[in-house]
């Protein structure tokens, strides 16, 4: 039963629960990039001030997540408390860690395939 309960309680830490609020005031919270352009503003900036021109030649890669597609992927990520949500071909969505890039979970949707019409 123990076991049980602290499954629940990662989960529950794991799945970012984002209001309205929290992404009205996105602009005061550098470090998540809550919505398709950063903010209601739109201007798809990060006032975060790590990178600079002093320094980008130091830059490493960290982590890299392969997707499991091999179709063409247009998508942005949001980031919220620590978790990197990014979506995939056909139509899942996966949540990754940001401090290690570990898949945490997919999400894959059903897709229902209707008949085919002949002739089209």
């Amino acid at each position: 039963m123990n076991r049980i309960l602290c499954l629940f309680a990662v989960a529950a830490q794991l799945s970012a629960q984002v209001g309205f609020d929290r992404i009205r005031n996105a602009a005061k919270d550098p470090e998540s990039w809550l919505t398709y352009s950063g903010n209601y503003s739109a201007h798809r900036f990060s006032p975060l001030s790590q990178i600079v021109p002093g320094n980008v030649d130091r830059l490493k890669v960290a982590w890299i997540y392969q997707i499991s597609s091999q179709h063409k992927v247009e998508t942005t990520p949001l980031v919220a408390d620590g978790v990197m949500y990014l979506s995939e071909p056909p139509s899942d969505v996966t949540a990754l860690d940001l401090r290690t890039g570990r898949r945490l979970w997919t999400y894959r949707r059903r897709i229902a395939i209707c008949g085919s019409v002949a002739g089209r």
